[in-house]
């Protein structure tokens, strides 16, 4: 039911997730939700609600730190569970998230930002992530495109369901 529906928004909104990675090893989603901004930013600005459209995220615990949070979540890996702690903060039309500590990740950036469109809202993600794990690049960047196409199509369904 979940996948019939999501068809449907899309075809009848014109809306699919666009994953394309950038030379610098940036992976840039998009999608036109055909919603309020501030119905998706009820969601985008959760990180625990966000952290459940990811078929990849295990557990989020956020923690209030001044104006923006500490963030511990757990991911599944290709072979065990990774952990980081990140700083999320709010920007002007979005939220920021940076590295604060991991022994599996040697870098995680990502930038949410939310423009009010006709037809709804537009949703673009920055997204750069560097494993510290014998595993290619290519292999964590063609995952990580997948996992952020998941999550857009899924913040789709979530906010017009």
């Amino acid at each position: 039911m979940h996948s019939l529906f999501l068809l449907l928004a899309m075809s009848a909104f014109g809306s699919e997730a666009d994953v394309q990675m950038d030379a610098a090893g940036v992976i840039v989603g998009r999608i036109l939700v055909p919603a309020p901004a501030a119905d998706v930013r009820e969601v985008v600005g959760d990180p625990v609600a966000l952290g459940a459209l990811s078929p990849d995220v295990v557990s989020v615990t956020p923690q209030a730190s001044g104006k923006c949070l500490d963030v511990v979540t757990e991911t599944r890996g290709l072979f065990s569970t990774l952990f980081m702690k990140s700083r999320r903060c709010p920007t002007v039309d979005g939220w920021e998230d940076h590295l604060v500590q991991s022994d599996d990740f040697d870098a995680y950036e990502t930038k949410w930002s939310l423009r009010e469109v006709d037809g709804g809202t537009e949703v673009t993600v920055r997204a750069y992530t560097e494993v510290d794990l014998p595993v290619p690049t290519s292999v964590v960047q063609s995952r990580q495109k997948k996992s952020l196409g998941e999550v857009l199509e899924n913040l789709l369904y979530k906010v017009l369901h």
